[in-house]
């Protein structure tokens, strides 16, 4: 089986001091859709309690490093769960709660999780950029890259921006890599956004757990 590193993308951003890595082929295979994950998981009345101070973050009772009470809340502000409910497919770049404590701390707008929820929907903007029409698994966009001039695959987010996934295939032997992800990122550009856990697969997609809260153009 391959494993996969991603180069970081076009080279802009300089290589992260602490790269996270993940086994592409290694799941996690629930039922339900990815509205049901999340609720099953968290409970229906889930809250982000997140502050730009918190140090420390559990992981989920599933074992994952991962956990996603922050993305759950802002979902159901955004009104995306019944969304997320539907038929799909949806591959969902999930931000976990430490990459909702790392924006509150970095980002120059929302100190507080009160004032990333006050508005619904700039929230609902962003979290469908974190969502792509399609199911496509980490090795599934891997193989196609592989073949690819440029060696990278692009998706197009619900919210009409692009994602980019590039791949250089120079550690071919290794068993794990850093999986990075390109973006149209604007004022938070500046962090290198990694997948830092194993994939989850739901009745209706993919859940593909990401360690930065990515960030749209708001502009008009």
């Amino acid at each position: 089986m391959k494993r996969l590193l991603l180069a970081n993308l076009l080279g802009l951003f300089g290589l992260a001091l602490a790269q996270p890595t993940v086994d592409i082929n290694a799941t996690e295979n629930n039922s339900g859709t990815v509205t049901n994950y999340l609720v099953s998981t968290y409970g229906s009345n889930a809250a982000c309690t997140v502050t730009e101070d918190e140090t420390s973050l559990a992981s989920d009772a599933s074992g994952m490093i991962t956990s996603y009470k922050c993305l759950l809340d802002a979902v159901n502000v955004a009104g995306l769960a019944e969304t997320l409910d539907g038929e799909g497919p949806f591959m969902v770049f999930a931000p976990s709660d430490a990459a909702f404590q790392k924006f509150l701390a970095d980002s120059p707008d929302y100190a507080t999780v009160s004032e990333l929820t006050a508005d619904p929907e700039m929230l609902k903007k962003v979290l469908l950029y974190h969502v792509v029409a399609d199911n496509k698994t980490l090795n599934d966009m891997y193989l196609i890259a592989e073949d690819s001039a440029d060696k990278e695959y692009t998706l197009t987010t619900v919210e009409g921006s692009d994602l980019t996934l590039k791949f250089p295939f120079s550690l071919e032997a290794d068993e794990m890599g850093t999986v990075e992800i390109g973006s149209d990122l604007t004022d938070m550009s500046s962090a290198t956004v990694y997948v830092v856990d194993r994939i989850i697969k739901v009745d209706n997609g993919i859940i593909i757990p990401i360690d930065s809260v990515l960030m749209p153009s708001m502009g008009e």
